[in-house]
């Protein structure tokens, strides 16, 4: 019961309306939420994590005995972008670093498998995790008494799930006792159950930016943050407020504007024939088949390339949707460097692959597939990272404008995002992140300073070509 004791001290500061984040608090401020699942039932939303959970399931688990200095966490895909760089660079310079993976999201090489393990619950985690389910029952019930009976009956199993990651993870570092915790998402239940097991044990929690981030965004409260550029900083001072009253916010955080880390390389110089277009989970076929087809008809060849978060099914009734005509990018199988090498520009809403394909050297394309009520969400268009297109029947007016090289997005406003951006470190942001960790392990003085929350005058260090 251990385990259980300390999940129960953890939830009285970060309750489990909090630790399932998404959910639990912004619940009514993101539309994809607001989806309604084939059933509709807090039973069955209890069953389901069970299910799971059971997924990953491993009868004879041998505990392990192995101290590592660095443990990582990758809980999709393109958090393992993120994260590959900086434990490849320190596994290259003899430190032991170890990350724990969702292997229903994440595919690992050959390569990887020395140091990358999956995920898996074991017969005493999912019971010590159904005696929290029960004692924290009725205050779960009183959490949500006066909110949307939408968030319980259909996502009752994330705001579980958090209880059976405490456990869990209370038993990850128990064997592996890492000094550093390192992860790139800071709003999954997953990660805050790990965060939260990190600073109750008076573990460093280290944060890595893989995406563009919001103003609804979790409070910054990490040992060490690296982030993209000053666009996430001053994002994540709006934030300060999105976080339990119970919960320590850790002062005297060091912010490291690291630019952005997954690899992306600029486009080759070459005759490029294809649209990319990259919908979000909100798009809908009907509209994406819109889009499609008023490109064909304009003589442009498109390339789709579906969310990497997307369901098998799913895929497959949009491939069916847009037909023989289209070209496929599998995120899980082509890289995002052959993706947009491939393209003339990219088409996408509220997306960071627009972000990721000005890094690439694109002129992205800012168009709605789907109406929605959020405009603009991550300020690309504000900020002059890409083209805004209001009406279908231009966007093949942009495109040609764009071929032509008459608009072209303008470095300093790619460097506001990313403060890597065409300098010395561009490409290379996974060995600065890991430099900077190995610094600050051996007590040595970081490559490039670090800033605050608090520093309003906080500006990119590093040095233009």
């Amino acid at each position: 019961m251990k385990r259980v004791l300390q999940s129960l001290k953890i939830l009285e500061k970060e309750p489990e309306q909090w630790m399932a984040y998404l959910h639990g608090q912004k619940f009514e401020a993101l539309p994809n939420l607001q989806k309604r699942p084939q059933v509709r039932s807090k039973v069955i939303r209890f069953l389901a994590m069970y299910y799971k959970a059971i997924g990953t399931f491993e009868f004879f688990k041998k505990k392990n005995n192995k101290t590592v200095d660095y443990l990582f966490l990758a809980g999709t895909t393109n958090q393992k972008h993120a994260l590959i760089d900086v434990i490849n660079k320190l596994v290259e310079e003899n430190n032991r670093a170890l990350c724990i993976y969702s292997k229903n999201n994440i595919d690992v090489d050959e390569q990887e498998r020395d140091f990358f393990i999956p995920l898996s619950f074991t017969f005493k985690d999912l019971c010590e995790a159904l005696v929290l389910n029960v004692v924290r029952c009725k205050y779960i019930h009183n959490a949500f008494k006066f909110r949307s009976k939408k968030i319980l009956s259909y996502h009752l199993n994330s705001i579980l799930s958090s209880q059976l990651y405490l456990v869990f993870f209370i038993r990850i570092l128990e064997e592996f006792r890492p000094s550093y915790i390192v992860l790139s998402n800071d709003h999954s239940t997953m990660n805050r159950a790990l965060i939260a097991v990190a600073h109750e044990n008076g573990i460093k929690t280290v944060y890595l930016q893989h995406a563009s981030v919001s103003n609804i965004f979790p409070a910054l409260n990490f040992n060490y943050s690296f982030l993209d550029g000053r666009s996430a900083l001053e994002t994540y001072r709006e934030c300060k407020s999105n976080c339990p009253s119970s919960l320590p916010i850790k002062k005297n955080q060091k912010v490291f504007l690291s630019g952005q880390k997954k690899r992306i390389n600029k486009v080759e110089r070459c005759n490029r024939e294809l649209v990319g277009i990259a919908p979000n989970s909100l798009d809908e076929d009907g509209d994406i088949k819109q889009l499609v087809e008023h490109l064909i008809q304009k003589n442009y060849k498109p390339l789709v390339r579906w969310h990497p978060g997307l369901g098998v099914s799913k895929i497959e009734q949009l491939k069916s949707k847009l037909g023989d005509a289209v070209s496929f990018s599998d995120p899980r199988v082509e890289s995002l460097n052959d993706f947009f090498n491939k393209s003339i520009s990219v088409v996408a809403g509220n997306s960071s692959i627009l972000f990721e394909a000005a890094l690439a050297g694109l002129t992205p394309i800012y168009y709605q597939i789907t109406e929605s009520t959020i405009e603009d969400y991550y300020g690309y268009v504000e900020k002059g990272i890409a083209i805004k297109c209001d009406y279908l029947s231009k966007i093949d007016f942009y495109i040609s404008e764009i071929e032509s090289g008459k608009l072209i997005i303008e470095n300093e406003n790619i460097r506001y995002f990313s403060s890597t951006y065409d300098t010395e470190w561009f490409g290379k942001e996974g060995e600065l992140v890991a430099s900077i960790l190995m610094s600050i392990s051996g007590g040595e003085k970081p490559v490039i300073e670090s800033t605050s929350l608090d520093n309003k005058n906080a500006g990119n260090t590093m040095p233009s070509k």
